[in-house]
């Protein structure tokens, strides 16, 4: 039994199938193979992007024209008995553009 004619005949079989059904059947089939093709690629698509973004930002050193700082802020330590530290209570002022 040759497999590449089995799988040949059958896509073919589909292909025909697909080709002489109504207009109403082949737009929901085309439309979830094409979803289920394209979901994943562009998934992988966004991760290359945002790690090649990642990488040329640390090789630059910028970030937005700002210096990227190397390694995290230390966290300050809890002052008092209580453990907690209030650092504001006023709401954040966003800068207009």
């Amino acid at each position: 039994m040759d497999i590449h004619a089995t799988i040949t005949g059958m896509l073919d079989w589909i292909g025909q199938r697909l080709t002489g059904a109504s207009l109403w059947i082949q737009t929901p089939l085309v439309m979830v193979a094409v979803l289920l093709i394209c979901v994943p690629l562009a998934a992988v698509l966004l991760k290359v992007v945002n790690t090649a973004g990642n990488a040329l930002e640390r090789i630059a050193g910028r970030a937005d024209g700002r210096v990227v700082p190397s390694r995290t802020v230390p966290r300050p330590e809890p002052q008092g008995t209580a453990g907690v530290r209030i650092v504001s209570v006023s709401e954040p002022v966003v800068p207009e553009d």
